[in-house]
This record gives structure tokens, sequence and C-alpha cells, in this order.
């Protein structure tokens, strides 16, 4: 990603991958992390893409596993819940993004809660109240098993913080309104 130095697009579905990253995992919970905050969850859209079309295609299947890129991502995270609550079975398993997997009940089974980015606004626009309804009608499935939704909102005017509050408010998510960089805080 050129925006963000150092991101790259992976194959989460490849074994070698996976075992590196289960190997952090490790580290982390060895120096006394309780759990990890996935980010770019998202990230099997990608794979959902299709150039000839120029358009998405929903549940696209991986020809290198035969699962869609949905249920390859479900998997993977899955599999990161898995090995962490082995050895510490309180381990806490927050993905970013990726509402659409909430479908599965699966994956909500493996997940302590979920963060969403720009869900009522994009930095200081608000969104199209479709685009929000779209996205609250896959939360709704992780409320629905008692699971904390996180909301990230970036916007700086007064309006967009508003329109944050008040969708965060109306929905009984935890906000927090902070810069894209992350560096600050936020509130």
């Amino acid at each position: 990603n050129p925006d963000w130095k150092g991101n790259y697009k992976v194959r989460y579905w490849d074994g070698a991958w996976q075992a590196l990253m289960l190997g952090e995992v490790e580290t982390l919970m060895r120096t006394g992390f309780d759990g990890v905050y996935l980010d770019i969850v998202d990230g099997f859209e990608f794979f959902e893409w299709d150039e000839v079309r120029g358009d998405w295609i929903d549940n696209r299947k991986n020809p290198g596993t035969g699962n869609t890129f949905r249920e390859d991502m479900i998997r993977w995270v899955g599999r990161i819940a898995e090995q962490a609550r082995r050895t510490k079975p309180d381990f806490v398993v927050v993905p970013q993004n990726g509402v659409q997997l909430l479908a599965s009940p699966e994956y909500r089974a493996v997940l302590d809660a979920i963060g969403v980015e720009d869900l009522f606004t994009n930095g200081n626009r608000i969104r199209k109240s479709g685009d929000t309804e779209y996205v609250l009608g896959f939360l709704a499935k992780a409320r629905a098993d008692r699971k904390p939704v996180w909301v990230i909102e970036y916007g700086t005017t007064p309006k967009a913080v508003q329109r944050s509050i008040e969708g965060a408010q109306e929905n009984g998510f935890l906000l927090l309104v902070t810069d894209r960089e992350l560096k600050t805080l936020g509130r």
C-alpha cells in the first residue's frame, strides 16, 4: 500500500506466511500481551475484485484453496484465536473491518469484539445513509451475539465529530475519534 510504508498485500491463506505470523502471536503472548487487534481483515476484498468484469465478486473462489477468499480469512482468524487460546484461554481477538464475515456464525464465535472504521463519516464527509445501513446490518449479527462494536472515526470538523458521537450513541457502540495516522490517543 503506497499510503502506508511497509504494508503489502499477502496471500493470507499461505501456510508458510501463517506459520510466520503465528510465531509473532506467540512472541506477543510471551511478552505479556492479552490479545490482538487485527487490522485489514477486509484484505480478502482485494482478491474479490475481477479485473475483467471491473467489479467485485462476493464470495469469489480462491483457486489455490477451493474455498472462498472470505472463508480463507475466517479460517485464518480462527486459527490465530485457536492457537493463542491453547496457551491463554482468555486471549482477546478483535478484527477491524471486514464486516461481511460477520454473516458467519463460526467467525463470530471466535471474536471478542469487532472494530469498524469510518462507519458514520469518511474523514470530514458524512457517509451516505445507505452505506452506513449496509454495515449496520452485519454489525447487528455481532450485537445479537453480544459482541461489542468499536467504531474508529477520523473526522475533525464539529459536524463530523458530532455525527460520529450521535451514531455511536444511537447504536450502543464504543467510539474513538482520532487522526488516521494514529499519532494521538484521540477522544
